[in-house]
């Protein structure tokens, strides 16, 4: 296993660095196209590389080597990106990623984590290893702890099937996948709704959808991406391919934007409708439907 860095660091490798030879990290400096070139040149030599770098960088920037070079021959690329969504809130679109989920959902043999918590994260950490091929796990800057936040929250077992996070007794449940999970908590809270996240996104759990798309009358999807293509896209096309009764969907995410004002990452969901007050303006809506 080799770790892969576009500069980035300032402690957060330190501990691989105390542990590990000197020639299993390797700094490829601000150059991430470069680095995600070689990084597939020392996977296919045989190696699992894991490539750090800003959630962006390592998908936008990178698209082509990401798409030609590493899912193309499926090579054993694991892209670890942190700032997910709007991380980096104060910097700005050109450091804000939300449009990588819908981006590589769209590029075949890619497998996509998107854990909501640390729990989470070591886990899909340990699945994408384990997992053939290119993988793509998203980070913010800093998980909520969901075992604090919820006391019934399940432990975070198959990383690939939906975890409860809380329960609920009305006739609406909420899907959350990445750190948005805490905004998705305080929401189903407000309308008594259960929560369960999704940490992984490609694949993503479809029976456990059909399901609850039979039980519920409405589904509310939370995500710090574009809704177009994104996690709530992924439900919805599951859903609508279901005949007779099913829930309605209701996505809340960006919505065909930008967040053109900026601001710390809070602030940018509250002013963009990332929040409990925007669902339950729409479970109203579909209550009424």
């Amino acid at each position: 296993m080799v770790l892969m860095t576009g500069d980035l660091g300032f402690g957060t490798s330190d501990d691989f660095t105390r542990n590990f030879p000197a020639n299993r990290i390797i700094n490829a400096g601000i150059s991430e196209q470069n680095m995600m070139s070689a990084a597939v040149g020392v996977a296919l030599s045989g190696k699992i590389v894991f490539v750090h770098s800003i959630a962006n960088f390592a998908t936008l920037r990178c698209l082509e080597q990401l798409r030609n070079s590493a899912a193309y021959p499926g090579a054993n690329v694991k892209v670890v990106a942190i700032g997910a969504g709007v991380g980096y809130g104060a910097m700005g679109a050109t450091h804000h990623a939300t449009e990588d989920i819908s981006v590589l959902r769209a590029i075949p043999s890619v497998s996509i984590f998107s854990p909501s918590d640390c729990e989470e994260a070591r886990a899909a950490t340990f699945a994408a290893a384990e997992t053939p091929g290119c993988c793509y796990m998203r980070l913010s800057k800093g998980e909520p702890d969901l075992a604090a936040l919820s006391q019934t929250a399940d432990p975070a077992g198959d990383i690939f099937r939906a975890r409860k996070i809380c329960d609920g007794g009305s006739d609406t449940c909420v899907f959350a996948t990445g750190a948005v999970v805490d905004v998705a908590l305080e929401a189903a809270k407000a309308i008594g709704a259960p929560l369960f996240t999704f940490a992984v996104i490609k694949p993503i759990d479809e029976n456990f959808i059909r399901g609850a798309a039979r039980a519920y009358k409405t589904i509310l999807t939370f995500e710090e991406n574009q809704v177009q293509g994104g996690f709530g896209g992924a439900v919805c096309e599951i859903v609508a391919a279901l005949r007779g009764d099913r829930a309605s969907v209701r996505c809340i995410g960006f919505e065909n934007t930008f967040a053109y004002r900026v601001g710390t990452r809070e602030w940018i969901l509250k002013e963009y409708g990332i929040s409990a007050a925007r669902a339950a303006q729409l479970c109203n809506k579909s209550q009424g439907e």
